[in-house]
């Protein structure tokens, strides 16, 4: 199927997701979260349906990794105290000093 200007638009790979092909739109495979926290944190992890991955403390020093295909919600009691990397990427700190994060992490915004 040819793209305005000309461009044919690429075939999915056998098994693969067809939803992005089908409505046009890019996005990561997943969405991939590492957490790993710098003092003790109280952490959420929800999905787009409102699924609890995970609610509770991390102390200093622990890491957790959360997986979802589309989409996750991050919420944490104290921002600065948790180091984040997206799909592989360090994003470091979630952010300030004495700050609450609530944080969407999506597929379509991650390619």
């Amino acid at each position: 199927m040819a793209r305005p200007g000309g461009q044919a638009a690429a075939a999915p790979e056998r098994g693969g997701d067809l939803s992005a092909v089908v409505s046009g739109e890019r996005k990561a495979e997943e969405v991939r979260l590492t957490l790993a926290a710098t003092d003790r944190v109280w952490v959420r992890i929800t999905d787009p349906d409102g699924r609890d991955h995970y609610t509770g403390i991390m102390e200093r020093g622990h890491v957790r990794t959360f997986a979802h295909p589309d989409e996750l919600r991050l919420h944490a009691g104290k921002a600065s105290a948790v180091h984040v990397r997206v799909n592989g990427q360090d994003r470091g700190p979630l952010g300030d000093t004495g700050r609450v994060a609530d944080v969407r992490y999506a597929a379509v915004d991650l390619v």
